[in-house]
């Protein structure tokens, strides 16, 4: 298992990454003189010029995107609300059941701890989840299309937060 991981992720692997000091950072000016600027306070533009090497290095260059998703299981089985439930109850049981991973490689230990989310849905499943009786309705407030068109009402609406933290 341990020599799969090595030769499939060797390219990233052998590349080396350096960050500079703090000490160096400082020192550094900028072309027109201008004040450093701390990373958190840089503009979104900045920011992804910044970490342009380090992203264009990472193997799925869409990480929202379903083509590199894979399936957690195929079943042939109508899709209902009771399936949907059921599936989302064992997803679940099964993040809950995650442990850090330790791997080491090239002498160095590597410990990972897992985070993930309940995120790449359709919306069909989001109604079953949700109890959302209609595929019309919105699942986070229940607005219709019609609805959506008051916007004085749509402001004054009231959304469900549990199915935002939840379910979805």
């Amino acid at each position: 298992m341990e020599e799969r991981f090595l030769k499939n992720n060797a390219e990233w692997l052998n590349t080396s990454i350096s960050f500079q000091n703090r000490e160096e950072i400082k020192t550094l000016k900028n072309k027109r003189d201008r004040p450093e600027i701390s990373f958190e306070s840089s503009s979104e533009r900045t920011k992804r010029l910044k970490t342009k090497k380090l992203r264009d290095s990472t193997p799925n260059p869409r990480p929202a995107s379903t083509r590199y998703c894979r399936p957690i299981k195929i079943e042939f089985i109508k899709e209902s609300t009771e399936v949907s439930i059921m599936e989302k109850n064992r997803i679940d049981d099964q993040i809950k059941q995650l442990r850090k991973s330790t791997s080491i490689i090239q002498g160095k230990s590597l410990n990972k701890s897992h985070n993930l989310i309940f995120a790449m849905v359709d919306g069909k499943v989001c109604n079953a989840l949700t109890a959302t009786t209609s595929a019309q309705k919105c699942f986070i407030c229940g607005a219709t299309s019609k609805d959506f068109n008051r916007i004085d009402e749509m402001i004054k609406r009231k959304i469900k937060t549990e199915n935002l933290e939840t379910h979805v």
